[in-house]
């Protein structure tokens, strides 16, 4: 089955990460989910996700903007 779409999910806290991965991947999107925006930079472009979910009060460093 293809997915409905790709979804970034970046957050530090884990509880949340779980929690909306499995809702969303219960729905049929492709997730992968982050703890840091570092993480993020590298794998925007190879993924190119459809949605990006993100924590607005990550620490450190955010991810581009995806155009």
């Amino acid at each position: 089955m293809r997915a409905k779409g790709r979804v970034f999910l970046i957050d530090d806290d884990g509880l949340i990460l779980s929690m909306l991965s499995r809702a969303l991947g219960n729905e049929g999107y492709e997730v992968q989910t982050y703890a840091s925006g570092e993480e993020v930079v590298s794998r925007v472009r190879s993924f190119n996700p459809d949605v990006v979910m993100l924590d607005i009060r990550l620490p450190g460093k955010r991810p581009p903007s995806v155009r």
